[in-house]
This record gives C-alpha cells, sequence and structure tokens, in this order.
C-alpha cells in the first residue's frame, strides 16, 4: 500500500535514511567539539586569570580522583606574613600576586598584599594532601566556586549549539535536495518565476498588472520600452482578456495618452467616454461624427488602401471575385463621392458603368459576361449596408477621418456596434481600424515618438482581415503604436490571417495566456511558453530476498518537457494565467476593477427622413458642379466622362448624371 511505512520502499528508504543521518551525527558531533575546543582556548588565552592558568594541570588532578579519596604531593603559591617570631603561610590569590613570568612561575606581591603584611611570595610543595582537600581549597579560592566542568560551561554550550545546528539544517537540506531533485532541476529554457522575481529581474517602469483586489496590491510591471513590442491576451470567454484590458486602458487613461479602442460589447464606453474630448464611432450613436470614404483621400494611391481594407483577401474565394470589387471600389472613390453617391451608384450599376467607361476595369462587369458582372456587383454591394448606416452630415456636430486623427493624436476613439447591427458595421469597423493603422504608421518617426498611442482590439478575430495589421505588429516601433490583442485562440486568426497568423503572435513581447479548454489551443499555449531541459532524480529500489541487504539506486535523469502542461492551462480559474515576457514566465492571479459609469454606452441617433433618390453632387471645392461632358462621342462609344469636352446629353431615364472625379 502507498506510503505504508514496511513496504519494501518506504523501509529501505527509512534505512538508508538513518544511515545518513548518523553520518550527520558524527559529522556534527566533530564540528561542534572543534568549534568548543577553539572557544575554551580563546577563553584560557583572554578571560582567565594568571592564578588559574597556573593551577590549572593540579586542579584537573584534584578533581579527577575524588571519587577514590586518592592523596598527591601539590605545589602551592603561598604568601608569608610575619607573625611575632614567626611566619604564617597562606595561599595566595590573584588579588595578592603579579605575574612577572607565568611560564617559569615568577610572582610579585601587590599593593594590597603587602597592605595586609605580606612580605614574600614563594612555591610551597605540600606533600601527601589529599586530592579533595587541595580540590576544594582551588576551588574556593583560585576558581570562584567553579568546578572543572563549570569552567568549559560556555564554550560547551556553543559546541552543544552547533551541534544541533547542524543537525536541524543538515536534515532540512537532506530533504530539501532529495525534494528538489525529485522536482527536478531547470537547465535550460524558460524560468517559472515569482512576482518579486520577475519585478527584480526586468526592473520594470511600465505598464503594470494588479495582482490583487485593492489600490494598493502589488504590481507586476514590465519595462516601458517593451511597450511598443505589444500585449497579446488569449483565453475563452469569461477568462478575464477585458478585465486585464481595462487594467491596462486604466494607467494609459492617467498617462494621459491616446488610445483606439475596438468595443463591440460597448463595455468600454461607459468607463472611459469623455463628451467633448472623445469620439464615438458608430453610425448608429447619436454621438457619432460625419465620415465618408473620400475624406481618407490624401492621394489618388490611397483609394486602393482603403478598398482593400473593406473588400479584404479570404480564404477558399477565388482571388477575382474579391481584387475586382477592390478595384472598382477604389476608382470609384477617385471621384470623392459621399456616402449617399455611393449608395446611389451601387443601386444603379449603369452609373458604375459610366465611371469606368474607357477604363481597363470596365470588362469586369461586361453585360455581355452577365454571371461575372452579376458576382463582382454582388460582392461590391456587400459594403452598401453599412454605408446606409452612415449619418448625413447634417445629422452630425463634428467631422472625423483616420488621416486627421492620426496627425493630431488627440483623444480616444471607440469603435463599436450595436449587437444587431454588428453583422452589417462589420466591413465598416474593420476599415476604420485598418486604416487607422495605415495612417498612424505613416507619421514622421520624430514627431510620432513623443506621441505614443494605444490601440486595444479584444476579439481581433471577429472583424474582417485587417490587411494593415500584420504590418503595424512588426514595424511599429517607429510610429510608436502600442497594440494590446485579445483573441480566443490562435485558430481564430489562422484562419483570417493564413501564415502571416504566426508571424503576428510571435511579434508581442508580453504575451497573457488565459484558461483556454480548447485541447489544440491549449496544446499551443504550452508550447508558445516553451520546453525547459530538467534534471531529476530517479530512484530504484533493490530488494534481497533471504537477506537484509537491500538497496535504492539513485540516478540523475534528463529530459525536455513543457514548463506549464496544457492540462495546467485547461484548468485554470477564471481571472488566472500566466504571463511571458523573454524567457520569464510568472503565474498571475487578478481581480476586476468595479468604476462607477461616466457615460452612456449607446444613445439612439434619429435619422432623417430620406429624401428623393437623386442626388446632387457638389465638387471638391463647394462650386456648382458642372454638367459631365465628353471629348466628341456619346459615352456609348466608350469613352469614359471626364468633366471636360462635350456635354453629355441628358438621359431621361435617370434624375440625376452629375458626379465629381479626382484632379491630380
Amino acid at each position: 500500500m502507498p506510503g505504508w511505512i514496511f513496504s519494501e520502499d518506504s523501509w529501505t528508504s527509512a534505512r538508508n535514511w538513518t544511515k545518513r543521518t548518523l553520518l550527520l551525527a558524527a559529522f556534527a558531533a566533530a564540528v561542534s567539539a572543534a568549534c568548543a575546543g577553539f572557544l575554551s582556548l580563546l577563553d584560557y588565552g583572554f578571560f582567565w586569570k594568571p592564578l588559574q592558568k597556573a593551577y590549572f594541570r593540579s586542579y584537573l588532578w584534584a578533581a579527577s580522583p575524588t571519587l577514590l579519596g586518592g592523596r598527591s604531593d601539590y605545589s602551592l603559591l603561598v604568601l608569608q606574613i610575619p607573625a611575632g617570631n614567626s611566619a604564617s603561610e597562606y595561599l595566595a590569590t590573584d588579588a595578592d600576586v603579579v605575574p612577572l613570568d607565568i611560564e617559569s612561575g615568577r610572582f610579585r606581591l601587590t599593593a594590597e598584599a603587602r597592605r595586609r603584611g605580606a612580605t614574600d611570595v614563594r612555591w610551597a610543595t605540600y606533600s601527601n594532601t589529599p586530592d579533595s582537600e587541595a580540590y576544594w581549597e582551588l576551588r574556593d579560592n583560585i576558581y570562584n566556586n567553579r568546578s572543572a566542568w563549570d569552567l568549559w560551561k560556555w564554550p560547551r554550550a556553543a559546541g552543544y549549539l552547533v551541534f544541533f545546528g547542524l543537525m536541524i539544517l543538515g536534515v532540512y537540506l537532506d530533504r530539501k535536495d532529495i525534494a528538489g531533485k525529485r522536482e527536478g532541476k531547470n537547465l535550460k529554457g524558460p524560468v517559472l518565476v515569482t512576482l518579486e522575481q520577475f519585478n527584480l529581474a526586468k526592473q520594470g517602469d511600465g505598464i503594470g498588472i494588479k495582482t490583487g483586489p485593492g489600490p494598493e496590491a502589488a504590481r507586476l510591471r514590465v519595462r516601458a520600452k517593451d511597450e511598443w513590442l505589444h500585449f497579446s491576451i488569449m483565453g475563452d470567454t469569461g477568462s478575464g482578456k477585458s478585465v486585464l484590458i481595462t487594467q491596462i486602458l486604466d494607467q494609459v487613461r492617467e498617462r494621459g495618452e491616446p488610445a483606439i479602442i475596438y468595443d463591440p460589447a460597448m463595455e468600454f464606453i461607459p468607463r472611459y467616454y469623455r463628451d467633448g474630448e472623445d469620439l464615438i464611432l458608430n453610425p448608429l450613436d447619436a454621438r457619432s461624427p460625419f465620415w465618408s470614404p473620400s475624406d481618407e483621400l490624401t492621394n489618388p494611391h490611397d483609394a486602393l488602401a482603403i478598398a482593400e481594407s473593406l473588400f479584404p483577401d479570404k480564404e477558399r474565394e477565388q482571388r477575382f471575385f474579391t481584387e475586382g470589387p477592390r478595384k472598382i471600389f477604389a476608382e470609384l472613390l477617385k471621384f470623392r463621392p459621399s456616402p449617399e453617391e455611393l449608395i446611389h451608384w451601387m443601386s444603379h450599376p449603369e452609373e458604375i458603368d459610366k465611371r469606368l467607361a474607357g477604363t481597363p476595369l470596365a470588362p469586369l462587369i461586361n453585360p455581355e459576361a452577365a454571371p461575372q458582372r452579376s458576382g463582382v456587383l454582388s460582392e461590391l454591394n456587400m459594403v452598401a449596408g453599412a454605408l446606409q448606416l452612415l449619418p448625413k452630415r447634417e445629422d452630425t456636430k463634428a467631422t472625423w477621418s483616420a488621416a486627421a486623427w492620426a496627425r493630431e493624436r488627440q483623444g480616444w476613439l471607440f469603435i463599436s456596434s450595436t449587437p444587431e447591427t454588428n453583422p452589417t458595421l462589420l466591413p465598416l469597423m474593420s476599415m476604420w481600424l485598418d486604416m487607422l493603422v495605415l495612417r498612424l504608421s505613416s507619421v514622421d518617426p520624430h514627431w510620432a515618438k513623443g506621441h505614443p498611442v494605444w490601440m486595444a482590439i479584444d476579439e481581433v478575430a471577429s472583424l474582417h482581415k485587417l490587411p494593415k495589421l500584420e504590418t503595424a505588429l512588426t514595424q511599429s516601433r517607429k510610429s510608436n503604436v502600442r497594440i494590446v490583442l485579445g483573441f480566443q485562440g490562435r485558430s481564430q486568426l489562422d484562419h483570417l490571417y493564413g501564415l502571416k497568423a504566426e508571424v503576428m503572435l510571435s511579434q508581442p513581447a508580453t504575451k497573457i495566456f488565459l484558461k483556454t479548454t480548447e485541447p489544440r489551443a491549449s496544446k499551443w499555449i504550452s508550447q508558445c511558453i516553451g520546453d525547459i531541459t530538467i534534471e531529476r532524480l530517479r530512484e530504484g529500489v533493490t530488494a534481497a530476498v533471504h537477506d537484509w541487504r537491500d538497496s535504492m539506486n539513485y540516478s540523475m535523469d534528463r529530459r525536455i518537457e513543457p514548463l506549464v502542461m496544457d492540462s495546467q492551462i485547461a484548468g485554470l480559474e477564471p481571472l488566472n494565467g500566466y504571463l511571458k515576457s523573454d524567457n520569464h514566465v510568472v503565474k498571475i492571479q487578478f481581480s476586476p476593477g468595479p468604476k462607477a459609469p461616466c457615460a452612456e454606452p449607446f444613445i439612439p441617433r434619429v435619422a432623417t427622413p430620406p429624401e428623393s433618390e437623386a442626388v446632387v453632387m457638389t465638387p471638391v471645392n463647394g462650386s456648382p458642379a458642372p454638367e459631365p461632358k465628353l471629348s466628341s462621342k456619346n459615352s456609348d462609344d466608350g469613352e469614359r466622362p471626364t468633366g471636360t469636352g462635350d456635354q453629355i446629353p441628358p438621359d431621361p431615364s435617370q434624375t440625376d448624371t452629375s458626379f465629381r472625379i479626382w484632379t491630380y
């Protein structure tokens, strides 16, 4: 039975322990005896009086045979004091004499002895003196009533203390050594450390993770220079990702640094939004500013980048039906349309035909290739639902563009949606985030060095693919953008970003892993934390049948194993996890920090009743729009409207044929 004292392994282990303990006791006795002897020599040399040193051998001789009642000859130092015609002899004490030479036994009288009448001091031999009488005479007058055993009281006590101290320490170290070898010694790989060891090793002065309740709770801090190397937080729903992001954002707010927050659940807006300083990008929220895709254009080449954000590459879909709508949308953006105009064009394909006429993109929607045209236009119209929800300029109090915000980096941005409209707004929210990443990466590095900006994207896999995110994670050091990614598993990013997901997951220098029950995800976390080369004690018992020659065999075994097993990741409690930075891994436990809401999460926008379908378009400079003209041919001949040349004859089937073009 396990743990039974008389089992083969327990009995053999106990015998081995007894042998080791006896060897330890012998070693401790030798050391304590040496220590006591050394202290005795120090005591003899510095604290004993001259006559105590002179009589030491005689005192030991007198003390040893007291039980036998023996007699011996003793040489004693006596004082001669005249008494009438004769002289009396008294045993001299240390108060009566001063040594001239202890080795030769020469002493002289002190002033006190002469005052008492002593005239001389000499050594006198007393033959056949009882040992007991000599012993008590010396004990009472020379050794202050201390026995020979008492002379070594303090050195002996020190020896006992050393002996028991060595025994206790030896047993403790023996048990610790065995336990440590059984647990194993980490030779290579990441190291599991405590919070104090982590802070001591990192000397962190940046963002901290609070590991307990209350404002005075200890914080695990990373270095400020590691903040721009980004953070990743992985864990199941309810494991604590939002709590950790909240802790980070609380500190960002205290610093007064700008932040961009993807908030689909609208849980950060009540905690952080400040009216008049921050912006909410949610077309259905009354606080959302006016935005138009055309406002993002700073040069013609930006159009394709905007279109790529709205129409990202998709796995397992024909590339043609992604690139085709992307290029057409980019071409339409060069006309600087408003959202209403874009919706109008998408609702009337002939308007798109008119603007693509004479361009290399016209064959993509050739009416003679009906299936191809239908597929391209259908994909193009996937974003129409999101554009229709954008507020009109007259329904808003401010305007906003990613290009302008990235140049100023003021306030916080909240990109949110309601649960009902999240699928519809997903392309728009993904494009906003992707454009912000692009614009933030293109500012002057010297200016950006003093203007950091944080980007918190929880549930990043719920967005469409962000083409610029991978670039931001790898190259944002110059733009001083600190990204916090939250996701549930690697497979989510693999599905969106393919092979690039591996690069994206490797970039964050500070990785936090929370509870993940999905087997492949927890296995990947275990691999991400890292394997270690561990040296561990291997024990074996050799049992003899007919005698007592049982023995235990010890050997050191080296193997490679994970520092944290996938089952440990799956078994974590909520609000518990592991933080890895470089080769340091620390287990963390944290708690939410409630805060009174300072804003409403959502204020519905009252939409303006729709007007007629006709859209009057104005040029960029605000002057009345000229009638579109062709050079000399009808648009049916394949020529593209350019805004110059002969006037286009009006089409009775259309209420408006005017448009704007990009001027170089």
